[in-house]
């Protein structure tokens, strides 16, 4: 494996992980009876959301 493909390959998982990890997020405040500020405020969570999704 060159060295190109060996970091394209980490590059890869690193994207899946934050997958993982913001699906785990979603379930954590679905589970949550008593949501955090921020999910009491759909707009800015939505907005955060955006500018996370826009710099990955």
């Amino acid at each position: 494996m060159s060295v190109v493909h060996e970091q394209m390959h980490q590059r890869t998982s690193q994207q899946q992980q934050i997958g993982q990890d913001f699906q785990h997020m979603g379930t954590v405040l679905r589970e949550q009876k008593e949501p955090p500020a921020i999910a009491r405020k759909p707009q800015n969570t939505q907005r955060a959301l955006d500018r996370c999704f826009v710099s990955c």
